[in-house]
């Protein structure tokens, strides 16, 4: 290993605020007020710091139980899609990490788990359920994501797809993307509840890799535009007190969850 290496470790953050709902599907009485619907994390294991970071689509239906449970929506998908991915990257090597086929996997697994989820509730639910979706022909809710890893050396590997945001230093550029992760919950011709994703393909997934990379940064679009453009031109140290009073100082004025979720590699020189 180079003798730099020995004395690199990782810097990890997350900062996370949620937003006011942007609408309410009847009336505002029964309304979320919270959105939560940002889902971020990281975590090391041994050379390598793995992130992600997936937007639930705040404005999308939630489907409830009689009690007012929440069963399905989009920041349920966000979360879930979250717990896959830190469970696949644990049960896999090192070696085998492949952000795409993590994806892949993990929106067919979230639909059968909704599916299991939906057979295991009583009779009366399913009904309620049903009726609900049969009264606005289909329930679709949607994340977008990104999922990449950093390794000690500066290697970047990363899927997304969305307009979730990446800035990484020293300077590379990642392609807009407008695809989204879409779950549908419709009625069948015997109005029996049918659970559906779009094909993987049509997520506009987008897979990069990257060399002697120092930092990355993800973040949700309810970070706005300016504090975006003013990280791509400064090369970030959120270790630095006067570096996190500007960001904390930028008015991000947007009604929407805020979410970033930094790592950087740092020496002990």
């Amino acid at each position: 290993m180079d003798e730099k290496l020995k004395s690199a470790y990782f810097y990890t953050e997350l900062m996370v605020t949620a937003g006011p709902r942007k609408n309410f599907n009847e009336d505002a009485n029964e309304g979320d007020y919270d959105l939560g619907e940002d889902v971020a994390g990281c975590f090391v294991k041994k050379e390598n710091a793995f992130f992600w970071l997936l937007d639930g689509t705040s404005d999308s239906p939630i489907l409830k139980d009689s009690e007012g449970k929440e069963l399905f929506s989009s920041r349920l998908l966000a979360q879930e899609l979250g717990c896959h991915i830190q469970d696949s990257i644990w049960s896999h090597s090192l070696d085998s990490f492949d952000s795409r086929a993590i994806l892949e996997s993990a929106f067919t697994s979230i639909r059968e788990n909704w599916e299991k989820r939906f057979k295991e509730l009583p009779q009366k639910e399913k009904e309620l359920i049903s009726q609900k979706i049969t009264e606005k022909t289909r329930i679709i809710v949607s994340t977008t994501v990104i999922l990449g890893r950093l390794t000690i050396d500066g290697t970047l590997d990363v899927s997304y797809i969305g307009d979730s945001v990446m800035v990484a230093h020293p300077d590379c550029t990642f392609p807009e993307e407008k695809g989204r992760f879409f779950m549908v919950v419709e009625t069948g011709e015997t109005e029996e509840v049918i659970f559906k994703h779009n094909p993987f393909e049509d997520t506009r997934c987008h897979t990069e890799s990257h060399e002697a990379i120092e930092n990355v940064i993800v973040a949700s679009d309810g970070i706005n535009k300016n504090t975006i453009a003013w990280l791509k031109v400064r090369k970030p140290d959120f270790r630095n007190a006067d570096f996190r009073k500007t960001i904390a100082a930028i008015r991000q004025g947007t009604c929407d969850d805020k979410a970033i979720c930094v790592i950087q590699i740092l020496t002990d020189d």
